[in-house]
C-alpha cells in the first residue's frame, strides 16, 4: 500500500512523495536526494512529525504517519554554549 506524504523543506518549499508504508525516514531522504540531486542523511538532517523526531530504523507506519501527512525536514541546530 502506498501513502502520500508532504515534506516541508528547510527552505519552506513543500515536496510531495509517494511512499510505501514499510519505508523509513532514511527512504524519505533518499527519495528527496534522488529528486534534488543533493545528498542528505539523518546525521545532517532530521524528519519531524507532530513535534516528534522520526527514528531512522522505524517505518513510517510504525511511527503512525498517516496518508497525506506533512513531515518537516530540519537541519539540527548548532549547539551554542555560553559561559
Amino acid at each position: 500500500p502506498t501513502k502520500h506524504v508532504f515534506v516541508r523543506m528547510p527552505s519552506g518549499t513543500i515536496e510531495f512523495l509517494r511512499m510505501e508504508k514499510h519505508e523509513t525516514p532514511e527512504h524519505v531522504l533518499q527519495k528527496l536526494a534522488e529528486r534534488d540531486g543533493v545528498a542528505m542523511s539523518l546525521a545532517s538532517h532530521r524528519l519531524v512529525h507532530n513535534d516528534c523526531d522520526l527514528e531512522h530504523h522505524v517505518t513510517l507506519d510504525e511511527h503512525g504517519v498517516p496518508h497525506l501527512a506533512t513531515l518537516t525536514l530540519e537541519r539540527p541546530m548548532s549547539r551554542v554554549f555560553v559561559k
